[in-house]
C-alpha cells in the first residue's frame, strides 16, 4: 500500500515539472533609452550681470559743513556758525573762494594767536602780539596769509550783525567790547570746483521759478553761482546769476504779470515771489544785463 502511494506522489512531482517547462518564457522588457536631444546641451551662464551704478544721493546744505567740502573741519575753540562758497564772479579773477565763519569771545590775544598758530606762520609771542596790536590799531581788523595759503580776516564782532550770536572781549591786552569774527578763506582747486557746484545744484530750485519760465531761460549751467548755510539762523541760500540780452524788457515783463512785491536797493530793482514753499529773489541789474536769482 505504501509503494503504491509513493508511486502516485512521484507521478504527480513529473507531471508538474514538465508542465512548467513548457511555459513559454515572456522577454522582460527592454530598459527605455531616451533619445539623444538634437540641441546641444546648454552650459548655464554663472558670470555675474553688472551691478547697477548706485544713483549718487544728493547733497544735503548740511553737508557744506562736512569734511568733504570742508577741510577745516568743526573742531574750533571759537563757535562755527556758517560756512560759503560762490564761484565765476569777475571780481575774483576765476576764483572760487570757500569761507568758514566764526566768533571768538573773551581774550582775544589768545583768538588771535590761535589762528597764527593752525595757519603755520611759526610766530613767536612777540610775533602774536604784533597781529594784536595791529588788530587793535586798526579798529578792530587784521588779515594774514597762512603758509597753506588760507586768508584769515579778524574783525571786531558788531552787535547789529544778526548773522552769529553776538560775543565780547574781556578786556585784557587792551581789547574791550565786541569780541571777534573770524573768516576762514582758501580758493578751492579746479579739478575740485565741481562738488561745490553739485552741492548749489541740488539745492537750488528750478521748479519754484515756473512764474518767470515764460520771460527768460531759467535753465542754468551754473557758472556763477554760491551757496551760503548759517547756523545761528538756520539759513540756506542759493544763489545763480543769469546774463540776458535785455534784462530791463524781462523786468517789464514780470512786473506786469508776475504778483510780487518791488524795492530799490543799491541802485538795482529787486522783486521777491513765493512758488511751491520756496522764496525766490530777483535783482535786476540793467548796466550789466545781468539777473541774479536767491532762494
Amino acid at each position: 500500500m505504501k509503494r503504491t502511494i509513493s508511486a502516485l506522489i512521484a507521478a504527480l512531482l513529473i507531471c508538474t515539472l514538465a508542465a512548467c517547462s513548457n511555459q513559454p518564457i515572456e522577454p522582460s522588457e527592454p530598459p527605455i533609452s531616451t533619445p539623444a536631444s538634437s540641441n546641444p546641451a546648454v552650459t548655464p551662464d554663472n558670470s555675474m550681470a553688472p551691478e547697477a551704478t548706485p544713483e549718487r544721493e544728493p547733497y544735503s546744505a548740511m553737508d557744506i559743513f562736512d569734511v568733504e567740502l570742508n577741510p577745516y573741519g568743526m573742531d574750533w575753540p571759537c563757535t562755527v556758525f556758517a560756512a560759503s562758497f560762490s564761484k565765476g564772479s569777475n571780481k575774483l579773477d576765476g576764483k572760487c573762494p570757500f569761507t568758514l565763519s566764526m566768533t571768538g569771545e573773551g581774550n582775544m590775544y589768545a583768538c588771535v594767536a590761535y589762528q597764527a598758530d593752525v595757519a603755520g606762520l611759526g610766530l613767536d609771542e612777540d610775533g602774536k602780539f604784533a597781529l594784536l596790536n595791529k588788530y587793535l590799531e586798526n579798529d578792530g581788523y587784521c588779515e594774514f596769509e597762512g603758509a597753506d595759503g588760507r586768508i584769515v580776516t579778524i574783525r571786531q564782532a558788531d552787535p547789529n550783525d544778526d548773522r552769529y550770536e553776538y560775543v565780547e572781549a574781556d578786556g585784557s591786552h587792551g581789547a574791550s567790547g565786541g569780541g571777534c569774527v573770524i573768516d576762514i578763506t582758501f580758493y578751492v582747486d579746479e579739478a575740485d570746483v565741481e562738488e561745490y557746484v553739485q552741492l548749489v545744484q541740488d539745492n537750488y530750485d528750478l521748479n519754484a521759478l515756473s512764474p518767470i519760465a515764460d520771460y527768460f531761460d531759467t535753465a542754468t549751467d551754473f557758472s556763477e553761482c554760491g551757496i551760503s548755510v548759517n547756523l545761528h539762523k538756520d539759513e540756506t541760500k542759493t544763489f545763480v546769476v543769469y546774463y540776458v540780452p535785455d534784462a530791463e524788457t524781462i523786468r517789464q515783463k514780470i512786473a506786469e504779470n508776475v504778483e510780487s512785491d518791488w524795492w530799490e536797493w543799491n541802485g538795482m530793482m529787486n522783486t521777491a515771489f513765493m512758488y511751491d514753499d520756496v522764496n525766490s529773489k530777483l535783482i535786476f541789474d540793467t548796466e550789466d544785463g545781468a539777473i541774479t536769482v536767491e532762494q
